[in-house]
Protein backbone atom coordinates (compact mmCIF):
# COMPACT_ATOMS: atom_id res chain seq x y z
CA UNK A 1 0.00 0.00 0.00
CA UNK A 2 1.04 3.34 -0.71
CA UNK A 3 1.23 6.23 1.79
CA UNK A 4 0.65 9.36 1.12
CA UNK A 5 0.90 12.84 2.72
CA UNK A 6 -2.89 13.12 2.30
CA UNK A 7 -3.78 10.13 3.60
CA UNK A 8 -1.92 10.67 6.64
CA UNK A 9 -3.37 13.80 7.44
CA UNK A 10 -6.70 12.52 7.06
CA UNK A 11 -5.86 9.86 9.38
CA UNK A 12 -4.27 12.02 12.48
CA UNK A 13 -7.19 14.91 11.86
CA UNK A 14 -6.67 18.34 11.18
CA UNK A 15 -8.06 21.92 11.64
CA UNK A 16 -8.34 24.05 8.98
CA UNK A 17 -7.58 27.77 10.10
CA UNK A 18 -8.73 29.04 6.48
CA UNK A 19 -6.89 31.97 4.81
CA UNK A 20 -4.01 33.82 6.17
CA UNK A 21 -2.14 36.27 4.93
CA UNK A 22 1.56 35.56 3.19
CA UNK A 23 3.48 37.92 6.17
CA UNK A 24 3.29 36.04 9.61
CA UNK A 25 0.02 34.63 10.15
CA UNK A 26 1.51 30.94 9.13
CA UNK A 27 4.32 30.85 11.13
CA UNK A 28 1.83 32.21 14.02
CA UNK A 29 -0.87 29.55 14.15
CA UNK A 30 1.76 26.49 13.40
CA UNK A 31 3.29 27.93 16.49
CA UNK A 32 0.20 28.24 18.44
CA UNK A 33 -1.03 24.53 17.46
CA UNK A 34 2.42 22.99 18.08
CA UNK A 35 2.40 19.84 20.02
CA UNK A 36 -1.55 19.44 19.43
CA UNK A 37 -2.81 16.10 18.61
CA UNK A 38 -3.80 17.28 14.59
CA UNK A 39 -2.41 18.86 12.09
CA UNK A 40 -3.01 22.37 10.88
CA UNK A 41 -4.78 22.94 7.07
CA UNK A 42 -4.64 26.65 5.59
CA UNK A 43 -4.91 28.47 2.51
CA UNK A 44 -2.45 31.57 1.40
CA UNK A 45 -4.37 34.96 0.69
CA UNK A 46 -3.61 36.11 -3.17
CA UNK A 47 -2.50 32.67 -3.95
CA UNK A 48 -3.64 28.80 -4.80
CA UNK A 49 -1.51 27.77 -2.41
CA UNK A 50 -3.02 25.34 0.29
CA UNK A 51 -0.49 24.46 3.03
CA UNK A 52 -0.61 22.01 6.01
CA UNK A 53 1.94 21.88 8.75
CA UNK A 54 2.53 20.28 12.28
CA UNK A 55 1.98 16.86 10.66
CA UNK A 56 5.35 15.54 12.35
CA UNK A 57 5.50 17.99 15.39
CA UNK A 58 5.22 14.70 18.35
CA UNK A 59 6.56 11.39 19.15
CA UNK A 60 2.51 10.18 18.73
CA UNK A 61 2.56 11.57 14.98
CA UNK A 62 5.44 10.15 14.20
CA UNK A 63 4.86 6.89 15.63
CA UNK A 64 1.32 7.01 13.88
CA UNK A 65 3.06 8.17 10.44
CA UNK A 66 5.49 4.86 11.03
CA UNK A 67 2.22 2.53 12.07
CA UNK A 68 4.12 1.50 15.39
CA UNK A 69 2.90 1.65 18.92
CA UNK A 70 6.43 1.90 20.65
CA UNK A 71 9.45 4.01 20.43
CA UNK A 72 11.47 0.96 20.31
CA UNK A 73 9.95 -0.24 16.83
CA UNK A 74 9.50 3.22 15.78
CA UNK A 75 13.75 3.62 16.12
CA UNK A 76 14.07 0.04 14.51
CA UNK A 77 11.77 1.26 11.42
CA UNK A 78 13.48 4.66 11.20
CA UNK A 79 16.99 2.52 10.93
CA UNK A 80 15.92 -0.28 9.02
CA UNK A 81 14.76 2.71 6.43
CA UNK A 82 18.31 4.96 6.49
CA UNK A 83 20.23 1.59 5.72
CA UNK A 84 18.44 1.19 2.91
CA UNK A 85 16.63 4.66 1.07
CA UNK A 86 14.03 4.35 -1.44
CA UNK A 87 14.17 6.65 -4.56
CA UNK A 88 11.93 9.74 -4.33
CA UNK A 89 9.57 10.78 -6.52
CA UNK A 90 8.67 14.26 -7.29
CA UNK A 91 4.54 14.86 -8.31
CA UNK A 92 4.94 17.91 -9.63
CA UNK A 93 7.09 21.42 -8.91
CA UNK A 94 5.52 23.48 -6.23
CA UNK A 95 4.47 27.28 -7.20
CA UNK A 96 6.84 28.71 -4.66
CA UNK A 97 7.99 31.78 -7.13
CA UNK A 98 4.33 33.18 -7.69
CA UNK A 99 4.15 32.29 -3.50
CA UNK A 100 6.88 35.30 -3.12
CA UNK A 101 5.73 37.92 -5.62
CA UNK A 102 8.81 39.90 -4.43
CA UNK A 103 8.34 40.19 -0.61
CA UNK A 104 11.40 37.97 0.15
CA UNK A 105 14.60 40.22 1.56
CA UNK A 106 16.64 38.53 -0.83
CA UNK A 107 14.55 39.94 -3.58
CA UNK A 108 14.56 43.15 -2.61
CA UNK A 109 17.92 43.59 -1.42
CA UNK A 110 19.16 44.02 2.14
CA UNK A 111 19.89 47.71 1.62
CA UNK A 112 15.79 48.39 0.63
CA UNK A 113 14.71 45.93 3.46
CA UNK A 114 17.03 48.49 5.78
CA UNK A 115 16.00 51.24 4.11
CA UNK A 116 12.66 50.31 4.52
CA UNK A 117 13.10 49.96 8.32
CA UNK A 118 14.63 52.70 9.01
CA UNK A 119 11.87 55.29 7.41
CA UNK A 120 9.46 53.93 9.65
CA UNK A 121 11.34 53.97 13.16
CA UNK A 122 11.99 57.82 12.22
CA UNK A 123 8.58 58.01 10.79
CA UNK A 124 7.88 56.83 14.37
CA UNK A 125 9.93 59.49 15.87
CA UNK A 126 12.58 56.17 16.26
CA UNK A 127 15.88 57.80 15.17
CA UNK A 128 17.95 60.33 13.80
Amino acid sequence: MKASLASFVERIGYEDVGLLSRDFEPAAALKRSQGGPRALRFSVRDSELQAVGNVADTRSKVMTALEVSNLRDAYRKLLSALSSPQRLVEASPPPLREASRGLLPHERGLRGLLHGDMQRKRSQGHGP
